[in-house]
């Protein structure tokens, strides 16, 4: 069989991209260099970096964050694992500002705005330390890490999966780090999934770490998938459960369906836009309120493009 350059080529570019997918499935590569450089970057620029950052050792920062999982099986790391970590980047998060969220990533990182409107965990220390990448332990591997398998979250015969462990306890660490009244962003039209789940990062971790003592109100907001009809609303289905978990606690809530400002987010994440009745917005032309909010979203996007 006559193989030509061209073949060659692109058996070549799938070698690459199976290696590279392969690779993908475990630790990733320098993991180490890639969690030095954002130390390094958070101590100078990060948000409110100042007031504790500055002076960390960015390689004791993670050899507390190596040793909590290093030469472990993969699924044999305790929630506690990695308590020595948090306590190295304990942040307090500025009042008001803290924002949780369950099936909004996307939005809820929108939504922060890089710090300017508020936080989620993945604008804390600790959180933009890790985020979106991969990690799991070895105790085979001379490196103590597993850089060809990770099993995943939702694996059921993995309770203590190296990941998992660290976003549970990261999670309750950013709720007993947040003051005042916070936000929660909930998805209410998920089809047959609800938009509060008990079993949640939120439910498992967050909520049970709110108090009466730091926490004012829970802000609830309700977004609608574009295209999609909302099967849930503030006053139906696992919302009314969420309103009596914060009830049991003593903590004031309140709640908002589709509130302008998260349709117009859900808009600019679209590919395309126009295709959706939700972001033709003719009809609220006459809305101050409407023009107000969609200029400070104009605003919010041309700062984020001016700091990076």
């Amino acid at each position: 069989m006559h193989i030509t350059a061209a073949d060659a080529s692109r058996l070549i570019v799938l070698l690459v991209c199976c290696a590279a997918a392969i690779a993908a499935k475990g630790t990733t590569p320098h993991i180490r260099d890639i969690f030095i450089g954002r130390c390094e970057y958070f101590k100078r620029f990060g948000l409110d970096a100042s007031s504790f950052a500055s002076f960390l050792d960015c390689n004791s920062t993670w050899n507390a964050f190596f040793r909590a999982f290093a030469f472990k099986q993969h699924c044999d790391v305790e929630l506690d694992a990695f308590d020595s970590f948090y306590t190295i980047t304990k942040q307090k998060v500025p009042t008001g500002k803290s924002t949780f969220w369950s099936g909004t990533q996307a939005l809820s990182q929108l939504f922060a705005s890089d710090g300017l409107r508020a936080y989620t965990i993945r604008q804390t220390f600790m959180g933009f330390l890790v985020d979106e990448l991969t990690w799991c332990g070895s105790s085979t591997d001379s490196s103590g890490l597993n850089f060809t398998y990770c099993p995943s979250f939702n694996e059921n015969d993995c309770s203590n999966q190296a990941m998992a462990s660290f976003w549970g306890g990261a999670s309750k660490q950013f709720a007993l780090q947040s003051t005042g009244s916070v936000y929660l962003l909930l998805n209410g039209s998920r089809g047959s999934r609800p938009a509060f789940v008990n079993t949640s990062f939120f439910g498992l971790y967050e909520l049970p770490n709110l108090s009466l003592d730091q926490n004012e109100k829970v802000q609830i907001l309700i977004a609608n998938t574009l295209g999609m009809t909302p099967n849930e609303n503030c006053d139906t289905g696992s919302l009314v459960t969420l309103k009596e978990r914060l009830t049991s606690r003593g903590l004031q809530y309140s709640c908002e369906d589709n509130p302008p400002i998260l349709k117009y987010m859900l808009c600019a994440l679209a590919e395309n836009p126009t295709s959706f009745r939700e972001c033709q917005f003719a009809s609220d032309r006459g809305s101050l309120v409407t023009h107000v909010n969609l200029l400070f979203l104009l605003f919010v996007c041309f700062i984020i493009v001016v700091l990076h």
